[in-house]
C-alpha cells in the first residue's frame, strides 16, 4: 500500500519538479532552442530534488506523521519525480525530431523491466526494495533508447550558453508561472474520486469506482496520449510554418470520435455482463459503474487529447484557468453529494452532467484559440 502511495506522490511531483519547460521543448522551430529548454528543465528537475530531499530531512517526523509513512521510503519519492522528469524530457526531444519508432521502443522496454526485473531479483532475496530498483533500472534503459547523436551535435552544442538559458528561460516563463501551478491542481482533480467517493459511497463502493475507471483509462494510455503527442507536434508544426489549426484539428476530431464511439458502446452495452465474467460476481457493480464512466469518456477522450492546443505558451492562460475553473467545481460537486448523501447513482449521473459541461467548455476554448490564431 505504501508503495501505491509513493508512486502517486511522486507522479504529483513530477507534474511540476520541471517548472512544466519540458512541455515546451516541442514548440521552438530551432532544436537547439529546445536544446536549451531541455537543459533548463534538467537543471530545474535536480534542484527541485535536492530542494524536497533536503525539507524532507529537516521535517522528517512531520512529514512522516502527515503522510502516515511508516518508514523513510517517501525519501525516494522526489527521486522518481526526477526520473519521470527526465524520461519526459527526452521523450519530448524525440517527439520534436519525430522519433516516434524510439518513444514506442522506449516505453516497451520500460514497462518489460519495471514488471519483468522485479521477479528476477525476488530471487536473491531482495524483495523490500525490489520494486524501487526495478522502476528506476526501467527508466535508465529508456535513456538509453531516447538518447541520440543528434542532440550532441556540435551546430547545436554551440547555441547552448548562459546567456541563451536566460532568454529561453525568460521566453517561457509562463509555463512554470502558470503552467506548473495548474498541472499540479490538475491531477490532484483527477485524485479526487478516490478521496470523496469513499466517503460518499463506502470503502466497497469505492474499489468498484477504481477498477471500472481503470478499465475505462485504458485507451487513453495505450492510443490518447500517443496520438496526442503526435498532434502536438503537428500543432508546432503548423504554428511554425503559419499553417492554418483547424483542418488538423477537425480532421483529429473525426479520428477521436471512430475511436472513441465504438468503445463507448461495447462499455456501455456489454460491461453490466462482462465485468461478473472477467472478474467474478462480486465485481458486477464495477460493470454498472463503467457504464457512467464511458459516458464521459467520449468527451473526454477527444478533448484532453486535442487540448495539447492549449498548451503553445500564447494560450497557457485559458488552458490553466480552466485547469482551476474545473478543480473548484469537482469540489462543490463532491462537498454537495457528501453533504447532502446524495444516492450514488444519482451522484454518478451528476457527475457526468458536470463533466460534458466543463469539457464543453473545454473544447470551446481550444476552438476560439484555434479560430483566433488562424485569423490572424
Amino acid at each position: 500500500m505504501e508503495y501505491l502511495q509513493l508512486f502517486s506522490i511522486s507522479g504529483i511531483l513530477s507534474t511540476f519538479i520541471g517548472g512544466r519547460y519540458e512541455v515546451a521543448i516541442v514548440q521552438p522551430r530551432k532544436i537547439s532552442k529546445s536544446l536549451n529548454l531541455a537543459l533548463i528543465s534538467a537543471l530545474v528537475m535536480i534542484l527541485s530534488t535536492i530542494f524536497l530531499i533536503i525539507i524532507y530531512l529537516f521535517f522528517e517526523q512531520n512529514i512522516l506523521k502527515l503522510t502516515n509513512f511508516g518508514n523513510r521510503l517517501l525519501l525516494y519519492s522526489p527521486l522518481i519525480a526526477l526520473f519521470i522528469g527526465l524520461f519526459n524530457i527526452l521523450n519530448m526531444l524525440n517527439t520534436k525530431l519525430e522519433n516516434y519508432k524510439s518513444i514506442a521502443i522506449a516505453k516497451i522496454i520500460k514497462s518489460i523491466t519495471q514488471n519483468f526485473l522485479p521477479i528476477i531479483l525476488s530471487f536473491f532475496s531482495l524483495s523490500p526494495i525490489n520494486l524501487l530498483i526495478s522502476y528506476f533500472c526501467g527508466f535508465i534503459a529508456t535513456y538509453f533508447t531516447l538518447m541520440k547523436k543528434k542532440f550532441l551535435q556540435r551546430q547545436y552544442l554551440n547555441d547552448i550558453s548562459l546567456k541563451n538559458l536566460f532568454s529561453v528561460s525568460k521566453e517561457y516563463k509562463n509555463f512554470p508561472l502558470l503552467s506548473a501551478p495548474a498541472s499540479l491542481v490538475d491531477t490532484v482533480s483527477q485524485q479526487l474520486p478516490f478521496i470523496f467517493i469513499y466517503y460518499i459511497a463506502g470503502e466497497a463502493v469505492n474499489g468498484f469506482y477504481f477498477l471500472a475507471s481503470r478499465i475505462i483509462s485504458i485507451p487513453v494510455t495505450l492510443i490518447g496520449i500517443s496520438f496526442g503527442q503526435v498532434f502536438y507536434k503537428e500543432v508546432t508544426l503548423r504554428l511554425n510554418n503559419k499553417t492554418p489549426l483547424m483542418p488538423l484539428l477537425i480532421n483529429s476530431i473525426k479520428k477521436l470520435l471512430i475511436i472513441s464511439i465504438p468503445f463507448f458502446l461495447l462499455i456501455f452495452f456489454l460491461s453490466p455482463h462482462a465485468f461478473p465474467i472477467l472478474f467474478g460476481q462480486e465485481w458486477g457493480e464495477a460493470g454498472k459503474i463503467a457504464q457512467y464512466l464511458g459516458c464521459i469518456f467520449v468527451i473526454k477522450f477527444v478533448v484532453s487529447t486535442t487540448s495539447h492546443i492549449l498548451s503553445i505558451k500564447e494560450y497557457l492562460f485559458r488552458g490553466s484557468s480552466w485547469k482551476y475553473i474545473y478543480f473548484l467545481t469537482s469540489i462543490f460537486l463532491y462537498y454537495f453529494s457528501y453533504l447532502y448523501q446524495v444516492e450514488f447513482y444519482k451522484f454518478l449521473t451528476l457527475l457526468v452532467i458536470h463533466e460534458y459541461l466543463l469539457y464543453s467548455y473545454y473544447f470551446y476554448l481550444i476552438f476560439i484559440s484555434v479560430k483566433e490564431n488562424d485569423n490572424n
